[in-house]
């Protein structure tokens, strides 16, 4: 297409060499070009053994794995809010929460693997680059593929969202896997552990429920966005053969967590209330500080604390695993603190009652004096 050529040139120069000044210099470059294109130039043949290690070496990039590259780089992808656990939980968050990873609260989940995204920018996203993509085969294929190019597009889609939600189930999963309670190592910094986890609000139940409600992968209820939501979802149940929607895999694998949340009261609930109770119990100890050590001895004498430990073991029979592993973490780190507060307080108990007695009965005496 000469005028084409021409025309992409004419701006390419007036870039380059703007201004009146530079006028001249442009005519004589797109007079030189029109003469060149006017001249023609000698047809070149493929070099078809070039071509073929060319395509071998695109196709070793699998299709799906390019088109959601190609679908994150994407405009209104890139520009899509992204998730985040201080936002998600709440103020005492900090307070409460932390990742073994050391990252910040503050970093995010991508919003493309964010359910409110899901059907209304990612499936219709799928679409397009699957299509722009199958329209540029004949690079990577030959041109006389027989499969036709509907069939191709329909298969790299499933290839696409098959991908796609496996990532978004990792994304969420490895968060779950991240968070843990804040770490202490007494009383007072527990007491003040407890407290931000309990709340209210309670960081805990507001971060569980956050990743329950993103993975759960649903249309939007908004009026506004149900049209398009729908209508990217029956476009890809329609591809799937009438099978599960195209997100169900990522709820169901997310089952556990969402059972975990929801009822009245939840399992959740119980492991808060089972936790208020901790509070509770070692608030007088831990507001007597190190200085009573005595007051450890009797938190700890009576059934009540470990029936306290015991239903918090026991809170944890279906919680998130990551979650379970906290709360063990808790309880062990509680009854290191507290036996360590029996011990000191039984050894002041000795030093203050028994060695006295003893230094009595045997100082100066025989045979522990041989003088006598």
């Amino acid at each position: 297409d000469k005028d084409l050529v021409i025309a992409w040139m004419r701006q390419d120069w007036a870039n380059a060499y703007p201004g009146p000044a530079q006028a001249p210099l442009r005519a004589a470059l797109v007079t030189q070009l029109t003469n060149l294109l006017q001249a023609g130039f000698p047809k070149l043949d493929l070099n078809n053994n070039l071509v073929a290690r060319a395509r071998v070496v695109l196709n070793q990039y699998p299709a799906a794995e390019r088109g959601l590259a190609i679908l994150e780089d994407q405009p209104e992808v890139k520009d899509l809010t992204p998730w985040t656990l201080a936002e998600a939980a709440g103020p005492l968050a900090p307070y409460a929460l932390v990742r073994r990873t050391g990252k910040s609260l503050s970093d995010g989940i991508a919003g493309m693997y964010t359910a409110a995204n899901f059907f209304t920018v990612v499936l219709p996203g799928i679409s397009k680059v699957a299509e722009a993509l199958v329209r540029e085969d004949w690079v990577r294929t030959p041109a006389n593929s027989n499969t036709p190019a509907l069939v191709r597009t329909d298969q790299l889609k499933k290839d696409m969202l098959a991908l796609y939600t496996s990532d978004y189930a990792a994304q969420w999963e490895d968060l779950l896997s991240d968070v843990t309670i804040a770490p202490f190592s007494t009383l007072q910094q527990e007491m003040a552990v407890l407290q931000a986890l309990i709340g209210p609000p309670s960081p805990l139940k507001m971060y569980l429920s956050a990743v329950a409600q993103q993975t759960t992968l649903a249309p939007p209820a908004k009026p506004t966005t149900v049209q398009n939501a729908s209508a990217a979802k029956a476009e890809l149940e329609s591809l799937l053969g009438g099978g599960p929607s195209p997100g169900q895999p990522v709820t169901d694998r997310f089952a556990g967590l969402h059972k975990f949340v929801s009822g009245t009261p939840s399992p959740v609930d119980d492991v808060i209330k089972a936790l208020t109770q901790l509070r509770m119990a070692i608030g007088p100890a831990a507001s007597a500080g190190d200085a009573s050590p005595s007051q450890v001895t009797e938190l700890t004498s009576g059934p009540a604390f470990a029936q306290i430990l015991g239903q918090l073991r026991m809170s944890t029979l279906t919680a998130p695993p990551a979650l379970a592993e906290s709360i063990m973490a808790l309880v062990r780190q509680t009854s290191t603190i507290t036996n360590a507060g029996v011990r000191e307080d039984m050894n002041a108990a000795w030093k203050a009652q028994v060695l006295p007695f003893c230094q009595v009965a045997i100082n100066g005496r025989y045979p522990f004096e041989n003088s006598q």
